[in-house]
């Protein structure tokens, strides 16, 4: 009987990995043989676009000019459309990035689209074998097993085919910061966590585990000093190589991102839609959108707090090591990014790979624990089939090129799973006993 077990776990295992090799295959050729989906990639239309921008001296292209509304009609768009006349009328090209992003793709602006593609795909590949070789050196896991399993994943699918920056810029960043927290390395921790304003969309992390660190542990002034040092650097290097004027356009194209999903002028493929904002403006009339915003940002708030708040309750528990309680906060605060960042799209759902990786690892380590063994169980079996669902709802679009699934639905299954998981940790505190000291 054990050996038939044993047998049909290696099966398993191994059409894991081919399944996990097929996909990555098919990301890396579908830019190589399809150019109508190289020019349209993220890659392609917004970093490659970027990168040769700045390589030209255009540096002040990148940006909407002072006045303009919109994204439509913007110097970034015109310019991608002329280099790339195969796009559709209807696309928008956008760069919604800091200028010091654009400043990474200038080397990739010398190769052709195509190389270059290639090239930022091998370096995501390598960032996510550096991601699962941390994780697996933390939680004494089987490297191999972790990066098949963060490559089944659709969220890292197609942050991979569509040349993103998810998995260089805010993936490794965190998992490089989790390390560190796990080594007692919090000042080179809260460097790496710097390095999130590359991908804002996972900034948050940075600032709930510094911010709940600070206020309840005595490890707060590495781990800030960090922070400050290396947001300092990147901030100072932002002014040294691009002017003000720059940067200040910049920060106004962020005000004009916020009419993407709710004026209605811009072509998006629905199924992209992962925030809670996003989802609940598209179940209203485009004129209620703008008053329908308030509660939405109020609810994103709320959450927010509570998150913060559980956060804090995790780390007063007398029962659990620092690095058992960090680890939570570092699955709390990811659960709660599509529910409080309003730019969140599918593809940012790679996030959720560190977070399922750390539930994994706490079922696994509290195995022989009688406390909470049904609630572990069920914790358990609830992220399998939210990876499953999440995995369902992109092929469906895939295969099919509609959104049989409304992204509200994938919505209120991340608000179930963070709701869930949120339950999970009060009880886990309740159990182990927490303190009010500090």
């Amino acid at each position: 009987m054990q050996s038939a077990k044993k047998d049909n776990s290696k099966f398993w295992i191994l059409f894991s990995k081919v399944a996990a090799l097929s996909l990555l295959m098919a990301a890396l050729a579908v830019n190589l043989f399809l150019p109508k989906v190289l020019f349209s990639s993220d890659f392609a239309s917004a970093f490659w676009i970027a990168g040769e921008m700045l390589n030209n001296g255009q540096a002040s292209l990148l940006y909407p000019n002072s006045g303009q509304t919109t994204f439509i009609g913007a110097p970034f768009d015109l310019y991608t459309h002329e280099r790339f006349q195969e796009l559709p009328k209807t696309f928008t090209a956008l760069f919604m990035y800091s200028p010091l992003t654009a400043l990474l793709f200038v080397p990739f602006s010398f190769m052709p689209v195509k190389l270059a593609m290639l090239s930022w795909q091998i370096i995501s590949i390598l960032a996510l074998a550096l991601s699962a070789w941390l994780f697996a050196r933390t939680a004494k896991q089987k490297f191999s097993n972790l990066f098949f399993l963060s490559l089944l994943f659709m969220p890292i699918f197609h942050a991979l085919s569509v040349g993103q920056i998810t998995l260089v810029c805010g993936l490794l960043p965190m998992y490089l910061s989790y390390y560190c927290i796990s080594q007692n390395l919090n000042f080179w921790a809260g460097i790496c966590f710097a390095f999130l304003i590359l991908k804002p969309q996972f900034l948050p992390v940075a600032g709930f585990v510094s911010i709940v660190i600070a206020l309840v542990n005595e490890k707060r002034l590495p781990i800030l000093a960090g922070i400050l040092l290396g947001m300092t650097m990147l901030i100072a290097l932002t002014f040294f190589v691009f002017s003000p004027a720059l940067v200040i356009s910049w920060l106004k194209s962020l005000q004009l991102s916020d009419a993407i999903y709710s004026s209605g002028h811009y072509a998006y493929n629905e199924y992209m839609m992962s925030s809670l904002q996003a989802s609940l403006l598209q179940l209203f009339p485009q004129s209620w959108r703008e008053w329908i915003k308030i509660p939405a940002y109020i609810i994103s708030f709320t959450i927010a707090f509570h998150a913060l708040l559980l956060s804090i309750k995790l780390m007063k528990t007398n029962g659990l090591s620092f690095r058992q309680a960090i680890s939570f906060v570092f699955v709390i605060t990811i659960l709660t990014l599509p529910l409080i960042v309003p730019h969140f799209v599918f593809y940012d759902l790679s996030a959720f790979v560190l977070a399922g990786m750390i539930i994994y690892q706490h079922v696994d380590s509290f195995k022989s624990a009688t406390e909470l063994k049904y609630e572990r169980a069920q914790l358990e079996k609830l992220t399998r089939f939210i990876w499953i669902s999440i995995n369902i709802y992109f092929l469906l679009f895939a295969i099919t090129g509609m959104n049989i699934i409304p992204p509200i639905v994938l919505t209120v299954m991340l608000f179930e799973f963070y709701r869930r998981v949120a339950l999970y940790i009060n009880s886990l505190c309740n159990t182990f006993g927490s303190t009010d000291n500090d």
